[in-house]
């Protein structure tokens, strides 16, 4: 039979430990969390450090994981430490994370390592996020606006060449084309000059012959009356002498007559030398009309080549001029050509910075050590 004082005490003191018990889970206590925290990660502009971790363990971000973790047991976050102690290579980071949390409920290894879970979770999200993410968002962003731009200065640079590369033919060829010109100017004139001296001797030579013919022609007209008259004369005296009374009028008409047919031979063999040299003349002058309307034609035509010689000459060298004037664009155009050179050159360096950066990084990789308490 059981004693009754002895259960009664048994019971009485279930009932104090039970008490004890929900007093504890009910009241508030101040609960630590210690852990090491191993962060490894590619090169970054940022570095982990203790004051930038101590910041994101003090994030609502945080206390939002411990809520979900421990419901209303969670009253919020007391004290929070994230101290570097330890150096290791690079890239590598140990924290000694120690935080207070003001908790109700039972505290044991369980909720220790929810806790721990809870708070990593949220340091993992964000240093992902810091050290991975962002940076291989913003580098990417960064490479592709680089490319693009690159690109574009490729494409300009490759235009504009072709422009200067077109005006520095255009103006080569100009050159060369004025050059030759002005050297068939130079021989069209020289042919001008021929072909007019041509014809001036021609046309000076037709009235030079056309004076001395109109000459002979003058004096064997003159030579012939006189042969005429001579004639004539001699008629009559041989008439008188056959009608002479004595033998010394005879002989004074015989010798008159002599000197008379002397004359008329002198006469007559001038008009048959002044015949033929006229004869001459006039050959000599119908060869120089048959060549003045050739030369006059190879004149005209001398002018003629030389005129459309000058004003091709004109038009290049008014085209060549305007050429000159766009030489001061072209030289504009090649300092900015330079000038997208050292662009080009400057942005081909920063996308090559850009792809070494984005290379090197890596997804951060955690370990995270639970420690006994």
């Amino acid at each position: 039979m059981s004693n009754p004082t002895r259960s009664w005490r048994l019971l009485a003191a279930a009932t104090v430990l039970a008490l004890s018990i929900a007093t504890d889970i009910a009241t508030t206590q101040q609960q630590t969390l210690n852990t090491v925290l191993i962060v490894r990660c590619g090169p970054t502009d940022i570095e982990p450090n203790q004051g930038l971790l101590e910041a994101l363990i003090w994030e609502p971000g945080a206390t939002s994981n411990l809520t979900k973790a421990f419901g209303d047991q969670f009253e919020g976050l007391k004290s929070a430490d994230a101290n570097h102690r330890a150096t290791h290579g690079t890239g590598t980071f140990q924290f000694h994370i120690a935080c207070e949390l003001s908790m109700t409920g039972p505290w044991d290894e369980k909720r220790r390592k929810m806790a721990t879970n809870a708070l990593v979770k949220h340091l993992q999200t964000r240093l992902d996020e810091m050290l991975y993410e962002s940076p291989l968002t913003r580098l990417s962003k960064r490479r592709d606006e680089l490319r693009n731009r690159h690109f574009n200065i490729s494409a300009n640079l490759l235009e504009m060449n072709a422009q200067l590369e077109q005006a520095s033919q255009q103006q080569a060829a100009g050159s060369k084309q004025l050059a030759q010109l002005t050297e068939q100017l130079i021989d069209a004139r020289l042919a001008v000059t021929t072909e007019q001296h041509v014809w001036n001797y021609l046309a000076k030579t037709r009235e030079q012959n056309v004076a001395q013919r109109d000459q002979l022609r003058r004096a064997i007209q003159n030579a012939t009356r006189e042969r005429d008259t001579l004639s004539q004369e001699l008629h009559t005296l041989a008439g008188d002498r056959a009608k002479a009374a004595d033998s010394e009028e005879e002989k004074k008409l015989t010798a008159k007559i002599d000197l008379l047919n002397k004359r008329l031979d002198q006469i007559r063999n001038s008009i048959a030398e002044r015949s033929e040299l006229a004869t001459d003349m006039q050959s000599m002058l119908t060869i120089i009309l048959e060549q003045l309307p050739n030369s006059e034609l190879a004149l005209q035509r001398a002018h003629a080549r030389h005129n459309s010689i000058q004003e091709t000459l004109d038009r290049l060298a008014a085209e060549h001029a305007k050429a000159a004037e766009q030489g001061t664009k072209n030289s504009k155009l090649a300092i900015k050509v330079a000038q997208l050179q050292i662009d080009s050159q400057v942005t081909r360096e920063q996308l090559l910075d850009a792809e070494t950066q984005l290379s090197r990084i890596r997804p951060v990789q955690y370990e995270v050590l639970h420690s006994q308490q």
